[in-house]
């Protein structure tokens, strides 16, 4: 992050799998510009987590037990602002409904 004299990104992941969440945890601990605040596995985690940990952006994959990562990332935008990029394998970026249903629910961005 340049010079070092600004401070990490904090970032929250949310990833039902535990796999896919050893694979984030490392790729975000090579970087110097991130420090990871916390990785959990469902959205209710995630709903009580945001307030406590105040994440600078959110990473949620769409794919949650319960209640999808687009539902969650409503209810999370209702009580606080913070960035959120949506991950999922089995959306698609190109499908101008899925791209809509996600701008509409105040995503940043969606990541395939």
């Amino acid at each position: 992050m340049g010079n070092g004299s600004q401070r990490p990104v904090r970032l929250l992941v949310v990833e039902d799998s535990a796999t896919m969440r050893e694979l984030l945890r490392t790729i975000f601990a090579a970087d110097p510009g991130i420090e990871l605040v916390g990785m959990l596995s469902d959205g209710e985690m995630a709903l009580e987590a945001v307030g406590r940990l105040h994440p600078d952006i959110l990473a949620i994959d769409y794919c949650l037990p319960g209640r999808n990562g687009l539902e969650v990332s409503r209810e999370i935008l209702a009580k606080s602002p913070v960035p959120i990029v949506i991950m999922s394998s089995q959306l698609k970026v190109d499908d101008p409904e899925v791209v809509a249903r996600v701008v509409e629910g105040g995503v940043l961005a969606l990541l395939e």
